[in-house]
């Protein structure tokens, strides 16, 4: 990105005076390549954030993959006993209609 500071600085002080030269325009823009520059990743930086983003990833792979491990069981379990309340429900309504209490 362009930093438009360094051109409106120089506009401001110098286009209210005279007109722009060639080699003034050629010095900001240099100016604006330099900040791009310093500021720009280089691509042994790049390639350590590539790096580093890979291993966070497969890290959390991994937790997801234990995570889907260890919640089978547990869903099983679950639906197991959702299945045999219901059973033990229907038994107390029937029960509790024949004694005359039912719902």
């Amino acid at each position: 990105m362009f930093d438009t500071t360094v051109f409106m600085d120089y506009a401001n002080s110098t286009m209210k005076k005279k007109p722009m030269t060639i080699e003034q325009l050629a010095r900001m823009v240099k100016r604006g390549f330099d900040d791009i520059t310093i500021r720009m990743a280089t691509k042994e930086e790049l390639h350590d954030l590539r790096k580093d983003m890979i291993e966070g990833f497969d890290r959390v792979n991994a937790d997801v993959r234990d995570i889907k491990i260890a919640l089978g069981p547990m869903v099983r379990f679950v639906a197991e006993h959702d299945v045999k309340l219901q059973h033990l429900q229907n038994r107390v309504d029937r029960l509790e209609r024949k004694v005359g209490i039912g719902r």
